[in-house]
């Protein structure tokens, strides 16, 4: 299987249960292989708070969808052209799920960041379906600061 990397920013000041990124949604299946996500501000000092991203499957595809950047993680990018992608803004979102729906919630300090690898048993399959995929969603249970924002890092196989 080929390996690929992407990453975006969410805005600023970020609601509570607001998706900020979206993966899959294609027919093709792939395996979702590392979450980093952390917290960075553009003004200055990041605010010590506890945050959570959540991890959330949803229904509908998002339209008019703008697409990341892709890295081909193989040595000199020889790998296939990548079929999944993350999706960082859209016009209508896909339909998300309430929180206690997530497939998971990364909860982590914003000075410190979330890195979570599933390379042995833990297998997130995804795509399969221009409806289904996932989202990425603050679940911090309140807006993020002024100037504060997530920045997300995903790398999976396809």
């Amino acid at each position: 299987m080929a390996r690929y990397g992407s990453q975006l920013q969410s805005a600023a000041a970020l609601a509570n249960n607001t998706a900020f990124g979206w993966f899959g949604y294609v027919a093709f299946y792939g395996k979702l292989r590392r979450i980093n996500v952390g917290v960075l501000n553009s003004g200055g000092a990041i605010t010590s708070m506890q945050v959570g991203c959540g991890v959330n499957v949803t229904t509908g595809a998002a339209s008019t969808a703008t697409n990341t950047t892709t890295a081909n993680l193989q040595p000199g990018g020889l790998g296939p052209v990548n079929k999944l992608s993350l999706v960082s803004a859209w016009t209508t979102p896909p339909t998300l799920g309430a929180q206690g729906t997530d497939i998971w919630t990364i909860p982590f300090n914003d000075q410190l960041m979330g890195d979570l690898p599933y390379e042995l048993m833990e297998e997130w399959w995804f795509g399969g379906s221009t409806s289904l995929g996932i989202a990425f969603v603050n679940r911090t249970g309140a807006a993020l600061p002024a100037a504060h924002f997530f920045q997300l890092n995903i790398e999976w196989e396809e």
